[in-house]
């Protein structure tokens, strides 16, 4: 089980390695000394890997080893209903203006003018 001592004192080596936690989490070093949270889970008889973000102990610039635990345990509790985190993941990612779209069922803009428009269209819908 890691500490947060543990987590910062990691030395960067000639190649990149793992050093695991607890329930398939894990930080991953690479060579150039920059820390990824990751996690290994099963679904459907698969093995696949969900990314937390780079580590850092001040939360402000990075996932936490206490914040990477909790990220771990909404993962699991959603694997355990069946439902896969990383397709969720990738889903919001493909996916940004959803909350555009559901209101008014247009795309988001992708110029300064159609922000613009919308922003003042919110403003006046207030």
């Amino acid at each position: 089980m890691l500490t947060a001592t543990v987590c910062r004192q990691l030395p960067a080596k000639d190649k990149t390695y793992k050093k695991g936690d607890e329930g398939g989490l894990y930080l991953m070093v690479r060579p150039s000394g920059s820390k990824h949270w990751h996690m290994s889970y099963r679904i459907d008889g698969k093995e696949r890997k969900l990314s937390f973000g780079r580590y850092h102990d001040d939360p402000e610039r990075g996932v936490t080893l206490a914040e990477a635990r909790v990220k771990r345990d909404i993962a699991k509790k959603a694997i355990g209903q069946g439902i896969d985190p990383g397709a969720v993941k990738k889903a919001a990612k493909l996916d940004p203006g959803q909350h555009l779209e559901a209101r008014n069922q247009q795309p988001a803009p992708r110029t300064a003018s159609g922000c613009r428009a919308l922003w003042l269209a919110d403003r006046q819908g207030l």
